[in-house]
């Protein structure tokens, strides 16, 4: 229903590290006048068509998102990161970003780093910040630089892009184990340009 998309990384022996980068349809205002071909309403339909009925989409939406959340995180310790243009200032609205970081024990990370709970514009025509990244608690020490860029910075967009830079120290354990191994199992040319291969995504890791 293109609202989201993510990936899991392997980051230790035991842990990984979920990032999703999602997206929650506009408000409808008025159901009289929105187009058919606006994103609230093929959402809408696709709904219908998958059985479920009387229920807009933005609330559908942080529901199923809660509700994969929690299944990524079955393994407590798992980091988590959702980056989310939630079309929602963080404010009390039902089944919004309120319920989702709640629900899945998130902290919006820009917030808890800057100490800032100001409402600045993330979209320019808008007047409040409706882009957010949450993220596990035990996340947060390992967000080297997180911040918001100005509007068409690099990109034409009407929305403010979102960067967090993660430190290289939740791989780096990981890493240094998969070097090991690739040098246990022998010293043939494979292994080589293997071991030759992980030293190298390693050392990009220290690099950037």
């Amino acid at each position: 229903m293109a609202r989201w998309s993510g990936t899991s990384y392997q980051v230790t022996k035991d842990k990984k590290l979920h990032i999703i980068t999602a997206y929650r349809v506009c408000p409808n205002n008025n159901i009289n006048r929105i187009s058919s071909l606006s994103t609230y309403a093929q959402q809408k339909v696709l709904l219908i068509q998958r059985g479920i009925h009387n229920i807009c989409p933005r609330t559908q939406f942080t529901l199923n998102i809660i509700n994969t959340i929690k299944k990524l995180r079955e393994h407590p310790d798992d980091y988590l990161l959702l980056t989310l243009d939630a079309n929602d200032p963080n404010e009390d609205e039902n089944y919004g970003m309120k319920n989702i970081k709640e629900e899945c024990d998130l902290i919006d990370a820009y917030q808890h780093i800057h100490q800032d709970l100001s409402q600045f514009p993330t979209q320019n025509r808008g007047s409040k910040c409706i882009d957010h990244l949450v993220c596990s608690p035990n996340l947060l020490p390992y967000i080297k630089k997180i911040g918001y860029v100005r509007f068409n910075a690099a990109f034409d967009s009407n929305h403010r892009a979102i960067f967090c830079n993660l430190s290289n120290n939740i791989l780096e354990n990981y890493c240094n184990l998969a070097i090991r191994k690739i040098r246990m199992v022998g010293t043939n040319s494979t292994n080589k340009e293997g071991e030759k291969y992980i030293t190298y995504l390693h050392n990009k890791l220290h690099c950037h």
